[in-house]
């Protein structure tokens, strides 16, 4: 199935889900069956020929047809259980219990209570921004199942307590519960699909028993269980509602939503920036974070990053449904959501949220200093070649460019525009170029730099292109242009279909 088949489905499957959203439920679960009998049949023809095949020797003797049949029967059944063995690794974390987070656990369980859900294996303290509940299987997809939540300490640190029990809630709701829960066996049955089709590229001629079958049925199924995922996701919502209100649960959303545009533009790059200049990995980013997130709060920036955030369109890639879109179904209202006064992490840590924060900066320092060592030198590398430039001036367009991005990215007091404006001189069509001179004018406010961008966005290089059409797009929201800014929206939306 080729990528246009796939969207079309994809788009008739949503109509079908919101029109007759039992009788897709009941469909998805067929499929599902559908994908474990065939597995059933692989196993039990495997046993069948196996069983079988003393019977024929005792019968027929050792005969080319009984010993065919053994070896038959062992590498059917061998290459499926291989291919079906799932490997699991531990999340990357610290783990937490009743002793060295006693209450952190306490609302675990008050919410696991609420919502009537099973218990947990284990609980992780991790560097990510999330919270997320693994579900596998001992041997892959046999054996005792075993449950793992993951918790960033960064989410902790942008939640109140009464968001983060509806964050518990949302992820709870993927587990099954008592009375019965077939969302939360389809949800799972997904992840296992998932893995089975990336590790059919590992095992080689060992998955020779499931790769037919898994190219016809893995884009049907894939299409069929991503429509219910999502749909998935507004009753995960609204069990959070039920469980910590409706605000709670709205605020959530938009401080998650808020607070992570915060670190990935703003908070992570001025840490890794640091790399440029020191060979080691220094700062304590989990130990500042809490500081950083009040003393860098602003409404009126954090409204202009709701408006972004509220005109993100629905992504076919994304099992999750838009911000605008969970709100409305909890029938919510948008509001920029500021730091909380007393955080989650203060609340379920308590004064352990320090030790917390020194164990997590230790373990990203290990983590992050093979590529941190790797970015020191190639500063030293680009700063060296940026030296010798500036004692023979480069001469080709391309070398122009080249140094009016090493001058913008090593020496922050010097302005680049004019470098970029003499790539230009040299071939006035170099899309680099007029992308960055468009990106940096547009951020101090003129408009000049509109030419530009609109000149990348319908270039033939498609990451420019689609960088370009955003800065348009925000440049012009931000001057209050909403329908031009649209034009650059569904422009960069088409780029990616």
């Amino acid at each position: 199935m080729n990528k246009e088949s796939y969207e079309a489905l994809v788009a008739q499957l949503v109509r079908e889900a919101d029109d007759h959203p039992e009788l897709f439920r009941r469909k998805t679960a067929l499929l599902v069956l559908l994908g474990l009998g065939y597995l059933g049949l692989l196993l039990t023809l495997a046993l069948v020929m196996m069983t079988l095949a003393p019977w024929w020797l005792t019968q027929q003797g050792l005969g080319v047809v009984g010993i065919g049949t053994v070896l038959a029967g062992l590498m059917l059944g061998a290459s499926t259980l291989i291919t079906l063995y799932l490997p699991f690794s531990l999340p990357e974390g610290e783990l937490v219990d009743e002793h060295n987070a006693p209450e952190l656990m306490r609302a675990i369980d008050k919410v696991r209570r609420a919502v009537n859900g099973p218990r947990l294996d284990a609980v992780w303290l991790t560097t990510e921004f999330g919270v997320s509940l693994i579900q596998h299987n001992r041997f892959g997809w046999f054996g005792q199942r075993r449950r793992h939540l993951t918790i960033g300490l960064p989410l902790l640190h942008c939640l109140s307590g009464g968001q983060f029990a509806a964050v518990l809630a949302h992820e709870y709701s993927h587990l099954p519960r008592g009375g019965g829960h077939p969302g939360a066996w389809i949800y799972h049955q997904r992840q296992l699909w998932r893995q089975l089709a990336e590790r059919l590229g590992e095992v080689g001629w060992l998955g020779w028993t499931l790769r037919p079958f898994l190219f016809h049925y893995w884009p049907h199924f894939d299409a069929y269980t991503f429509v219910f995922c999502r749909n998935e996701e507004f009753q995960a919502d609204r069990l959070a509602a039920e469980v910590a209100g409706p605000r709670h649960t709205a605020d959530a959303l938009l401080a998650m939503h808020l607070r992570a545009d915060f670190l990935e533009k703003d908070f992570w790059p001025r840490q890794l920036a640091v790399a440029e200049r020191e060979p080691a990995p220094v700062g304590r980013p989990f130990a500042t974070l809490p500081l950083a997130l009040r003393a860098s709060f602003d409404e009126a920036i954090d409204r202009d990053r709701l408006r972004a955030l509220l005109a993100v369109k629905r992504s076919r890639h994304d099992t999750h449904p838009t911000l605008t879109e969970r709100l409305v179904a909890l029938q919510m209202g948008a509001r920029v959501v500021p730091p909380p006064e007393h955080s989650a992490a203060e609340r379920v840590l308590g004064h352990r949220a320090v030790d917390w924060a020194r164990l997590l900066d230790e373990r990203w320092r290990e983590e992050i200093h093979g590529w941190w060592r790797d970015e020191f030198r190639a500063a030293e590398r680009a700063q060296e070649r940026l030296r010798q430039w500036d004692e023979v001036s480069p001469g080709p367009a391309g070398a122009r460019f080249e140094y009016a991005v090493l001058t913008e990215r090593y020496r922050p007091d010097s302005d680049p525009v004019p470098l970029y404006q003499n790539v230009l001189q040299q071939d006035p069509h170099h899309m680099g170029a007029h992308y960055a001179i468009g990106r940096l004018l547009v951020a101090k406010g003129h408009i000049d730099g509109l030419h530009h961008l609109d000149y990348a966005a319908h270039g033939d290089n498609l990451e420019l292109s689609w960088a370009a059409c955003q800065h348009a797009a925000r440049f012009l929201e931000s001057r209050g242009q909403e329908v031009a800014a649209r034009r650059y929206q569904e422009r960069a939306e088409a780029l990616l279909a």
